[in-house]
């Protein structure tokens, strides 16, 4: 990917979380690849504790910055430490600071303030609503009618039934990467799975974020989806 000189940001705790939303974006029409046409940069900031510090600093540069971070277990812990962060930094720095609503919207959140062109919004996956990560809100993309899913849930709780050390936490994990496993090419990653069209684009969850991010960056698509 070429560089550009973006004034929106995306940021995102890993790699996986990256092409995903690329990949996801991509097949929506945006392109990527193309630096003038480029509709934001994603940063990865490998890890939460990282991420939570960098958006201090890309609130105070850029004029337009969304998060997505995962809700985990319990629910919304995260959006709690996004929030006391993102409050302690503007009252440490006298400003005004960026103040989020006790839970997030269930179409994602857009804060709007400072000025007309100012926006800061947040996705928590997998859906703002249920407690999880992006294995999560990925499994809603599985196609519906696909009969390999549910024996990747099945055979993934049995193997912790059997004594395997997954968390309960990354059941969605596991059987994410079990189903990919079974794909042609095995093993693909998220982004690359999004990209050859063995994750769908257009379910629920998926257009829920397209919409949310298509109204906090007020951009549109230069392809038609596909």
């Amino acid at each position: 990917m070429r560089s550009s000189k973006s004034s929106a940001r995306l940021l995102v705790e890993g790699i996986d979380d990256k092409h995903s939303v690329i990949h996801l974006l991509a097949r929506h029409g945006f392109d990527f690849d193309d630096g003038a046409k480029r509709p934001v940069d994603v940063d990865d900031y490998g890890g939460i504790d990282k991420l939570l510090q960098g958006v201090v600093t890309a609130t105070s540069t850029y004029p337009r910055v969304g998060v997505i971070i995962d809700a985990d277990h319990p629910p919304f812990d995260r959006w709690a430490q996004l929030g006391g962060g993102l409050m302690r930094a503007g009252e440490e720095r006298g400003y005004e600071p960026i103040r989020l609503p006790d839970v997030p919207a269930p179409g994602g959140t857009i804060v709007p303030g400072r000025n007309v062109d100012w926006k800061f919004g947040v996705w928590v996956m997998p859906d703002n609503v249920q407690r999880g990560m992006l294995e999560d809100f990925l499994a809603a993309l599985v196609p519906a009618d696909d009969v390999c899913w549910p024996l990747a849930v099945q055979s993934t709780r049995r193997a912790r039934e059997l004594g395997a050390p997954l968390k309960l936490l990354h059941e969605s994990k596991g059987a994410m990467h079990a189903w990919l496993a079974w794909q042609d090419p095995s093993g693909q990653p998220f982004g690359t799975a999004l990209r050859s069209k063995a994750l769908r684009h257009d379910a629920a969850v998926a257009l829920a974020f397209l919409d949310w991010f298509k109204r906090l960056f007020d951009v549109t698509p230069h392809a038609a989806p596909g």
